[in-house]
C-alpha cells in the first residue's frame, strides 16, 4: 500500500516524459490523481481523463474508490463530470455499486488551487 502510494507520489511529482500519474490532491484521508495514460482529445479541442479517488478507510457507503471521466475546457477554464462512479475495492476496481453516466452541467474552474487548474495547466495544449 505505501509502496504503490510512494509510487504514485513520484510519477506525479515529476513533469519528465516517464511520468505515469499526475496528482491532484492528497491529504484527509484520500489520494486523487490522474493516470497519464487515460487522457485524450474531443473534436472541439477539450481535454477528457479519468480522475481516480482512492480512500484510506471506507466512507459510510463502504466505497473505497470514486473513478470519474472529466472534461475540461482548455479555453473557457471550466469542467463537468461526464461520467461517475463508485467502487468497493481500490483504485476504481472492484464491485461497482454507483454508475451514473449523464454529464452534469459545465462548472468554472474555481482558481489556481483548484485541482481542476491543475490539470488544465499540464493538460491542455499552450
Amino acid at each position: 500500500m505505501l509502496l504503490s502510494l510512494a509510487l504514485i507520489f513520484l510519477g506525479a511529482s515529476s513533469q519528465a516524459a516517464g511520468a505515469k500519474y499526475l496528482l491532484l490532491e492528497r491529504g484527509n484521508g484520500k489520494v486523487v490523481y490522474v493516470p497519464l495514460a487515460a487522457v485524450a482529445s474531443t473534436p472541439e479541442g477539450n481535454r477528457y481523463f479519468t480522475v481516480i479517488h482512492d480512500f484510506f478507510n471506507p466512507d459510510l457507503l463502504g466505497h473505497l474508490s470514486r473513478r470519474h471521466v472529466e472534461e475540461i475546457d482548455c479555453k473557457g477554464r471550466r469542467t463537468r463530470t461526464r461520467v461517475h462512479a463508485r467502487f468497493t475495492g481500490k483504485r476504481g476496481t472492484g464491485k461497482a455499486t454507483l454508475n451514473t453516466d449523464e454529464p452534469t452541467s459545465w462548472r468554472p474552474i474555481r482558481g489556481k488551487d483548484d485541482p481542476m487548474e491543475i490539470a488544465r495547466n499540464l493538460l491542455c495544449p499552450a
